[in-house]
């Protein structure tokens, strides 16, 4: 489930928690993509390439944390990323 935020990040409670830096993460916060997220994104060599990279640079993650995530809680997090970056 994500919850939108009063300071404008996102929250989504993890149906899998995973690890992230050693330590067992059941909720993550992420800010709406910046530039430097795009850039990042970029530089990946196919789209999944960057759907990690941008997931792992929003959550402040490692890639390989984000390979841990459950389909649907990385699915949820794409979808609301381009929520976020789409103006209406």
């Amino acid at each position: 489930m994500i919850k939108a935020n009063e300071d404008g990040t996102f929250t989504i409670t993890l149906r899998k928690p995973i690890a992230v830096c050693g330590e067992k993460v059941s909720e993550i916060t992420f800010a709406e993509p910046t530039a430097k997220a795009y850039r990042v994104m970029a530089r990946a060599r196919d789209q999944a390439e960057s759907m990690f990279a941008i997931v792992a640079s929003v959550c402040g993650a490692t890639p390989s944390a984000v390979e841990d995530m459950s389909l649907a809680d990385f699915t949820d997090i794409v979808q609301a990323i381009g929520g976020a970056a789409d103006p209406k």
